[in-house]
């Protein structure tokens, strides 16, 4: 075992012990009052390569709460594990299809000679749709859903206009290569 070194938080007494006892409630040595070994996490360096000459200090009362407390065993952590991966799955499957539907109605709409004001509401209100969605399942309440709600429809639409000006971009790549 390795020896680790701190100072008492009493008396400031330094003191080097063996690290077992990290964690550990000690007599001090110096003023014999009753503290507690830093944790061995305290003695990893934080930075490699950079030397400390930082010493730490013991606790006088045992840290607040275990590492054991309120922790799950394997099988149950893989119980909630699946539990909360197919709610977030079945949850964002309507976001996904309001982020597509648009633009496969504003497809539909042009060949059949649809008039572009019916494709700009469609975005919009799609883009709404999508805003205050994210806002209900980000559990925002009160003025914040209402707030939230419109943040996340004007980022929705922006994102509707670069995926569009994309397209449109790509689309016209693929024309001037087809008539070369």
């Amino acid at each position: 075992m390795s020896e680790i070194k701190f100072i008492c938080p009493h008396c400031s007494q330094h003191i080097a012990c063996d690290e077992i006892y990290c964690g550990e409630e000690i007599i001090c040595p110096g003023c014999a009052k009753k503290l507690f070994v830093p944790e061995r996490s305290v003695f990893v360096p934080l930075h490699g390569g950079n030397l400390t000459l930082a010493v730490p200090v013991a606790r006088k009362e045992p840290p607040s709460t275990s590492i054991g407390q309120g922790a799950l065993s394997e099988n149950e952590w893989h119980e909630h594990a699946s539990q909360t991966e197919g709610a977030s799955a079945a949850r964002l499957l309507p976001l996904w299809i309001l982020l597509v539907l648009p633009f496969i109605l504003a497809l539909i709409s042009m060949t059949h000679r649809g008039g572009m004001a019916f494709i700009q509401y469609l975005f919009i209100v799609c883009s709404v749709c999508v805003g205050f969605y994210l806002a209900l399942i980000r559990k925002k309440t009160g003025a914040d859903f209402v707030l939230m709600g419109i943040l996340y429809s004007i980022a929705a639409f922006v994102s509707y206009i670069i995926v569009g000006v994309s397209l449109l971009f790509v689309g016209c790549l693929v024309v001037l290569s087809a008539h070369k």
